[in-house]
């Protein structure tokens, strides 16, 4: 089996024999319970990774009454065809909803659907990753923040399931497979792992040194 790549200076093709298929070793807090038939990070980045989709979703996650322009005056740069085509796909998707603002006599706003609501902790995961990684941007002063420091008390609206993930503790047959899967490699077999003196299997020691205890 052959993989074909382009040369990082995008002037040819690269040829690569596959020998093997690459098999990635999970770290332990990444091993899951039930294996996942693919990635779900990956399957996630259909619309929700296309250019200005995240942006729009924060305006009507955390704003009320958004409408089309009001979209377009808080994205620099963002023109009215791409944010139509954006806001389509997005409904289209399931992530947003159109409905008629009585407050704005009659405006068309947007609201965020079912799955929508579930991204509200991915926009959260990106702030907080802005005002601690980015504070030079995102703050006058340029000191970083926390969320806890910034949204004292809307973890429950910012994290949503999460917050109930975070808050539960495992139950003792969750940490008993948990111990299993650690045990194995990503194939299913069982995993090497050291002697009891440490030492790696088949490890050999240098003449004139004696085992450590």
């Amino acid at each position: 089996m052959y993989q074909k790549y382009i040369s990082p200076e995008g002037n040819r093709m690269i040829v690569v024999l596959m020998r093997d298929k690459l098999i990635l070793t999970p770290r332990g807090f990444a091993i899951p319970t039930v294996q996942p038939n693919a990635c779900p990070i990956h399957a996630s980045l259909g619309v929700l990774g296309r250019k200005w989709a995240l942006l729009l979703l924060r305006d009507v996650a955390f704003h009320e009454h958004v409408r089309f322009s009001d979209m377009l005056r808080n994205s620099p740069g963002l023109t009215p065809r791409i944010l139509t085509m954006r806001l389509k796909e997005l409904q289209e998707e399931g992530f947003l909803i159109r409905v008629t603002d009585g407050i704005r006599s009659g405006a068309i706003t947007y609201e965020l659907a079912s799955k929508g609501r579930d991204v509200i902790p991915i926009l959260t995961a990106l702030t907080n990753f802005g005002i601690k990684h980015h504070a030079n941007v995102v703050f006058k002063d340029g000191e970083p923040r926390s969320l806890a420091e910034m949204f004292p008390q809307s973890q429950s609206e910012l994290l949503l399931d999460l917050k109930e993930y975070a808050d539960r503790s495992p139950t003792a047959k969750e940490v008993s497979a948990k111990g299993r899967l650690r045990g194995r490699n990503s194939n299913g077999s069982r995993a090497r792992g050291k002697s009891r003196a440490g030492r790696a299997p088949g490890a050999t020691i240098p003449r004139g040194r004696t085992p450590p205890d």
